[in-house]
């Protein structure tokens, strides 16, 4: 930690003196604690990567199901002495912006299933 001795009242701690946590009272050197800095992120475990792919399935229908909800065909009487019927489309923003925010989840639930499965093949090679 530091002491205050310098002119600001704070000294700095050099890499062969020992660092003490005053929470745990370990002590370990600079050189330990910057190893345990520098390590490799943790990659979502087997739960988090199962739970991901059922959330991207579960959002991929939920967008199919909110954009047919959201795009309405109406057949209406015929407008022209020629044809029997007119067909009217209908498109409702609401609808289609929630499949789009359905679709942009499923997608990024897919981005942490492939980083789950790459992580998990990564450190079964490193073994």
């Amino acid at each position: 930690m530091s002491a205050p001795d310098g002119p600001d009242g704070v000294t700095d701690v050099h890499a062969d003196s020992p660092v003490s946590d005053t929470a745990g009272d370990l002590t370990k050197t600079a050189d330990e604690s910057t190893q345990a800095d520098t390590a490799a992120p943790e990659r979502p475990g087997t739960a988090r990567t199962v739970i991901a792919a059922v959330l991207a399935v579960v959002l991929l229908v939920a967008a199919v199901v909110l954009t047919r909800r959201g795009i309405v065909t109406d057949v209406w009487p015929a407008f022209l002495p020629a044809t029997d019927s007119t067909s009217i489309t209908r498109y409702s923003g609401s609808w289609l912006s929630a499949a789009a925010a359905a679709l942009l989840g499923a997608g990024l639930s897919l981005m942490v299933v492939v980083r789950g499965i790459r992580g998990r093949r990564t450190a079964v090679g490193a073994r």
